[in-house]
């Protein structure tokens, strides 16, 4: 039997000591609040790329983590945090999320267990305390988010510079698995009114998707990569027994796992370019078939624009899915991810995440 996190010990152990434009020019780090469907033995792996892209670059100041894992508090993703926290060297306040889905679209989720309010106790924490506005990322349901604009509507509208939001499909008719987890949050979220940046997962090669293909092998293959970034993967791959091997085990010389699951890749991405967007990167190609994300002009760099985010209306069924996708509505509803060439877009994305991933900045010990 795996090793079981009691939620208290999740949220206790943890608690140590769009994006403006404006802060993005200005060098300032962005406040971020991220919610992410990260589970150790992960569900899908990419949860875990994204948390490494998090906390690979400095301009996201993450307020609060909420692990939107639908109460299976013996599968928390607390470990990959715990990891991320040590390599880095920040200290990041991690809450579990809400139980179960909400029950229409103003529930507040008032009448779910207590131990499962600590994420929308999060997220309307870090709004009132920040002297600034605040970027939401999500890249499971938006379930947390929704129950607490509902609790403070208010407030929401004055501190949330942008909510961008991974999920869904822009095929009229589409489903997807993170609208599945909470149907009705997806549909409040899309009517709110809210500034939502919604980054769609499908349809795989449609111009209005984030979906890409990340060959990873290098992180094993190249010299360029820190072994503790090499053990973290490792360490998520195999579904190592925190029981047995503690978290913090990647930081050691000596860390060996079984095998390195070489099987498992090329891996199906998603959630790069929100990342990038609210840091306020921009890509720059460097070289031939190299292109890195940054907020300043590097040497002899060309930017390009690969995506952008356009005002549309999107109209929604009872399941969430798609009625009506219309780029350039007058009467927009949201601001949609966009990609001029899907083929250009991967390989621009592999070369962007693993040049972060060769800079991942570790802590002094």
């Amino acid at each position: 039997m795996r090793h079981m996190w009691s939620v208290a010990a999740v949220i206790a152990g943890l608690l140590a000591g769009i994006c403006l434009p404006a802060e993005a020019e200005e060098g300032r780090a962005v406040p971020v609040i991220y919610s992410t469907d990260l589970y150790h033995p992960h569900i899908d792996l990419d949860d875990h790329f994204d948390l490494a892209q998090l906390f690979a670059m400095a301009e996201l100041d993450i307020k609060g983590i909420i692990l939107d894992i639908n109460g299976k508090v013996e599968r928390s993703g607390q470990p990959a945090v715990e990891q991320m926290m040590a390599m880095t060297g920040r200290s990041v306040a991690l809450a579990v999320g809400l139980k179960t889905p909400l029950r229409g679209l103003d529930d507040r989720a008032m009448d779910q267990p207590a131990e499962f309010q600590k994420g929308v106790e999060l997220v309307l924490r870090v709004l009132k305390e920040s002297d600034e506005t605040v970027a939401i990322i999500t890249t499971g349901s938006v379930r947390d988010i929704v129950a607490a604009y509902n609790r403070e509507g208010e407030m929401f509208r004055r501190k949330v510079s942008g909510i961008h939001i991974n999920i869904g499909s822009a095929a009229v008719g589409g489903e997807e698995y993170n609208v599945g987890l909470d149907v009705v949050a997806y549909r409040a979220m899309v009517q709110s009114g809210l500034p939502v940046f919604l980054y769609p997962c499908f349809p795989a090669d449609g111009k209005l998707a984030t979906y890409w293909r990340l060959d990873w092998k290098p992180i094993f293959e190249d010299g360029g990569f820190r072994r503790e970034l090499r053990n973290y993967f490792v360490y998520a791959m195999e579904g190592v027994d925190p029981g047995k091997e503690a978290a913090a085990s990647i930081l050691r010389p000596g860390f060996r796992p079984e095998s390195r699951g070489r099987g498992q890749y090329p891996k199906e991405m998603w959630c790069t370019p929100s990342l990038l967007e609210v840091a306020g990167r921009k890509v720059y190609a460097v070289g031939p078939n190299k292109w890195i994300a940054s907020r300043t002009v590097p040497a002899g760099g060309v930017e390009q624009a690969v995506w952008s985010l356009a005002p549309a209306r999107i109209e929604l069924d009872e399941r969430g899915r798609p009625t009506k996708v219309e780029v350039g509505a007058a009467n927009a509803n949201i601001k949609v991810f966009q990609r001029s060439d899907p083929k250009l877009y991967e390989q621009v994305m592999r070369s962007c995440l693993l040049d972060l991933y060769r800079g991942f900045p570790m802590a002094r010990r």
